[in-house]
């Protein structure tokens, strides 16, 4: 495969990006786990992921979520030579799912962790908590929507990848290892999405694949510092 490498710099800002990333999903499985649903109520629901370590930890995924995008560029730039129409697909499927998630996270921050809770506290009648319960199901229904797209585009975004590093140096073996594993498991991930229709795999709270998370980009972390490693005389 032909190589057209970015700068180092390049790579350093991408693997710092994503060990940030690895931070935020750590945060958020701790902060979650921390703060679990006692009962089957809408207050329970609601005001466990309204606490200021949930709201923060959502927030910083949201905001990890965008700059996520850059270590990809930067794997797209560095394939873009050997098939360019194949990386830009690459990373459009990524941009398509980062993209979705960001407005999935969005609106379980600003409404479903703020909002909500707020108008619980404030409002007072027997149509509140109905009213809360509404806003939960259209986040619900809105999932359902959104969480076939996103997992088929990160599969076949991965695949493409995967297939990039298919051969040359043997440092390629970690990022192979990353697309490899998320494609696999955004794959469990989809068939999960149907069988609990759609609510429990693309949830918000759900802490369910977050060691698979942690491990793919874990080996993206790995490939970036060696590739950077390996220019230092360049």
């Amino acid at each position: 495969m032909k190589e057209s490498l970015p700068s180092r710099t390049s790579f350093l800002i991408a693997a710092c990006i994503v060990f940030i990333y690895i931070l935020a999903l750590l945060l958020k499985g701790y902060a979650f786990s921390e703060h679990p649903v006692e009962e089957n109520s809408i207050s329970s629901i609601l005001f466990s992921a309204s606490s200021l370590l949930c709201l923060f930890s959502t927030l910083l995924t949201l905001l990890c979520s965008i700059a996520i995008l850059y270590p990809f560029l930067v794997i797209t730039m560095y394939c873009y030579a050997a098939s360019p129409i194949s990386a830009i697909a690459a990373f459009l499927g990524v941009f398509l799912f980062f993209l979705l998630k960001m407005c999935l996270l969005s609106i379980a921050f600003f409404k479903l962790q703020n909002e909500v809770p707020i108008m619980i506290m404030t409002t007072y009648g027997p149509n509140v908590d109905g009213a809360a319960w509404e806003q939960l199901y259209e986040y619900n229904d809105l999932i359902r929507h959104l969480g076939f797209p996103m997992a088929v585009a990160l599969i076949l975004s991965s695949c493409i990848y995967f297939n990039f590093f298919s051969g040359g140096r043997s440092d390629n073996l970690f990022i192979r290892g990353a697309f490899g594993v998320n494609a696999l498991y955004m794959g469990i991930h989809l068939l999960c999405f149907f069988s609990s229709n759609g609510y429990w795999a693309m949830n918000y709270r759900s802490t369910s694949f977050l060691p698979v998370e942690v491990l793919v980009y874990l080996l993206m972390l790995i490939w970036l510092v060696r590739v950077r490693a390996s220019r230092q005389n360049e």
